[in-house]
């Protein structure tokens, strides 16, 4: 099945693609409205017209490329998450975190509401936290807080 834009000098079939070169884009439906952002009070050339139709796809293929990574991105997480979720070792984990932040509150409470009184500057809502400096940084800190808050005659802390 032949078929062409008014303005194209060489027909293109269903098994030959287009080819720009030979495409005449002055005469064109399509592109007599394309235009540079800079207003010129001349109509532009054939050539001017292809080069500005070349970087527009190039820009449009750009885009599309970044929008399929994105949704690349996006279903590995999920596959990762559910990966993850269905691991055996995933509730048990996920137990032990909660024993062990249970524990901290009960041996602890002071320290706990000290670290909980650090980050509630940090905090937009309960667990998620917008930091305005590095993380490691802030650890290190309220480590270096809890260090001072301690009593001398503990042991020394395990390695960080």
């Amino acid at each position: 099945m032949d078929s062409a834009c008014p303005g194209d000098t060489a027909r293109a079939t269903s098994r030959q693609p287009l080819r720009l070169h030979e495409f005449n884009f002055s005469n064109n439906a399509h592109t007599k409205h394309l235009h540079g952002l800079a207003l010129t009070s001349r109509p532009r050339s054939g050539a001017q017209l292809r080069r500005l139709y070349d970087r527009r796809r190039m820009f449009a293929a750009l885009l599309q490329r970044r929008s399929d990574s994105v949704r690349l991105i996006t279903s590995l997480n999920d596959g990762m998450s559910l990966a993850e979720r269905r691991d055996p070792s995933y509730e048990l984990l996920k137990q032990a975190g909660d024993q062990a932040y249970d524990e901290l509150i009960r041996r602890h409470p002071n320290l706990y509401r000290h670290i909980r009184a650090h980050l509630a500057r940090y905090e937009t809502r309960y667990g998620r936290l917008e930091l305005t400096e590095p993380r490691a940084q802030l650890r290190a800190r309220i480590y270096d807080e809890l260090d001072r808050m301690r009593p001398a005659h503990t042991a020394s802390p395990a390695p960080r």
